[in-house]
């Protein structure tokens, strides 16, 4: 392996944050090289000019529902190529928690997610974790589409209001692909909202995992199998 800087070929390339910061997606393999002459770190880099811009970003939020309503417990977003963007653990208001009941039921459900307890610990609540996505994302400046399987509970509603975003909700792109008829109390008529295990088995997309970011990666992966 050899020393980035000790070559001129290398000189130019950029580790995948290095390119994230500057909203580039790397595309190429990459080449693992010495961080400094030392050789006490290495690190994968890419060349810059196969990179692409960073256009998409698919966003998931795991939640479980009890007597309290609805609690988000995690997020998890990707970009278009399907690289991890943003994963945060949330945690639950301090009122929630102060029930013993509810503070092990939410430790439960994060340990099944495979965070570790120091993740756990140190958690932020929705709204500051909303606030640092939010913060993410807007740094990139290429980012034009929001896409989500039900885009008005996944995407903060800070970024839902910015008008320089398209949001694309992805239950609705189905609904309107599976076309089952669907009449609402008032008697307008629609096509039915679909679940999202039925989109994910209707394009033979498997998840890895059950974390959050792997949630997005499976939304990207039928994305690009849906008809535009």
């Amino acid at each position: 392996m050899k020393v980035k800087n000790a070559h001129e070929e290398y000189r130019d390339l950029l580790t995948r944050k290095q390119l994230v910061s500057q909203g580039l997606i790397p595309t190429d393999k990459g080449i693992e090289l010495w961080t400094n002459q030392y050789c006490e770190h290495s690190a994968i880099y890419y060349d810059p000019a196969k990179a692409i811009k960073l256009e998409s970003v698919y966003f998931w939020k795991n939640s479980f529902s009890d007597d309290y309503g609805l609690n988000v417990v995690e997020v998890g977003v990707v970009d278009q190529l399907g690289n991890e963007l943003f994963s945060k653990v949330v945690k639950p208001c301090r009122g929630y928690l102060s029930e013993g009941s509810n503070a092990d039921l939410w430790l439960k459900i994060e340990k099944d997610h495979s965070f570790s307890m120091a993740d756990i610990i140190c958690a932020d609540n929705r709204v500051a974790v909303d606030r640092q996505l939010a913060s993410v994302i807007k740094k990139q400046k290429y980012v034009k589409n929001l896409n989500s399987y039900n885009v008005g509970f996944n995407v903060p509603n800070v970024l839902l209001a910015n008008q320089a975003y398209k949001q694309i909700d992805m239950m609705e792109l189905f609904a309107n692909i599976i076309k089952e008829p669907y009449e609402d109390y008032y008697g307008e008529k629609s096509y039915k909202w679909q679940k999202l295990s039925k989109c994910l088995e209707y394009y033979d997309v498997k998840l890895n995992s059950y974390r959050a970011v792997d949630y997005a990666r499976a939304l990207q992966k039928c994305y690009e199998k849906m008809p535009k």
